[in-house]
């Protein structure tokens, strides 16, 4: 990063349990991690939004935790369930540079 860019952390997080996700199910499970969010960091997430990413449904939020604001992508793909996060340590993830991250994620074919 240069000086006119926030600092910024990227997460990829994937949770390998045996759940078998439906839609509703996916929905549940992620409103579950963002509970615990809120509870564990005493903040509200905002701007949640559902939407394809991957072939994937996919729910989209954000939270500020410590005067940081975090955007999480959330998706499930077989049976995983995966959650891409951009979290500046320093100002705001200009939105261009925050989707090319997101966008950058790709599904290896299978050998």
């Amino acid at each position: 990063a240069t000086l006119d860019e926030p600092l910024t952390n990227f997460y990829v997080s994937i949770d390998f349990t045996s759940s078998v996700f439906t839609e509703q199910s996916f929905r549940d499970r992620v409103q579950s991690n963002i509970d615990i969010v809120e509870q564990i960091y005493t903040t509200k997430v905002t701007n949640k939004t559902e939407m394809q990413f991957n072939g994937c449904l996919c729910i989209e939020y954000q939270y500020d935790m410590f005067g940081m604001k975090s955007v999480v992508r959330a998706f499930a793909k077989d049976n995983k369930l995966f959650e891409l996060t951009v979290n500046p340590i320093v100002g705001e993830m200009p939105v261009a540079e925050r989707d090319k991250y997101f966008n950058s994620f790709r599904f290896l074919p299978p050998k």
